[in-house]
């Protein structure tokens, strides 16, 4: 259990990839070793194996524009908008057409499909997050239970889906609204505060 209090302490800064307190992490556990004898297990004789490690983090003083209607719109990283890659470069960034999508869902056993006669290729999708809400006949204030399964959230809400829908048909990118809440927050606002820095 001490190794455990070690390690979990906040000197150890949580020990993230890439971090001062990964350098403490791993130089803690190599020591551990050296005491109880264990031999390093590495051709070049140490307890350390190389790994090539990357990082990637959004400037927080990032903006997009959006030209539309000929007048060019600016919005705020975090304000406005939260943006990742997992490209590895310098500085990525994107010049195309915008399309919308609805929520961007194919779904045959539900007779939908928001890409019916689109062709998106090359294209960046506007798409809302969750799954359609699509209101119950008997009672226009409730979800249809039929479709999407209601309320709860299925595949097809998902971040996840929506990606791989938009890489299935060729999509350049893709651009996810919100109104601030989703289901999976549960009343939470998704921007500001909530994605992390770095």
């Amino acid at each position: 259990m001490s190794h455990i209090r070690v390690l979990a302490s906040d000197e150890y800064e949580g020990r993230g990839p890439g971090t001062h307190g990964e350098d403490l992490s791993i130089n803690y556990i190599a020591d551990q070793f050296k005491k109880i004898g264990l031999a390093p297990g590495n051709t070049d004789g140490t307890y350390f194996q190389k790994v090539p490690l990357v990082g990637i983090a959004t400037q927080q003083n990032a903006e997009m524009k959006v030209k539309a209607s000929g007048k060019e719109i600016k919005l705020r990283f975090s304000e406005d908008f939260v943006a990742r890659s997992v490209r590895v470069t310098q500085k990525t960034g994107f010049d195309a057409d915008m399309v919308f999508v609805g929520y961007g869902v194919v779904a045959p056993e539900y007779g939908w499909d928001d890409y019916k006669g689109m062709d998106v290729r090359g294209k960046v999708l506007l798409m809302l997050v969750n799954d359609p809400a699509v209101p119950d006949p008997k009672n226009p204030a409730k979800l249809d239970q039929k479709m999407f399964k209601g309320r709860a959230m299925t595949y097809y809400g998902r971040w996840t889906y929506k990606y791989e829908i938009a890489a299935e048909k060729g999509a350049a990118g893709i651009l996810l609204f919100t109104s601030g809440i989703t289901r999976q927050t549960r009343a939470r606002p998704v921007t500001r505060g909530k994605w992390p820095a770095g």
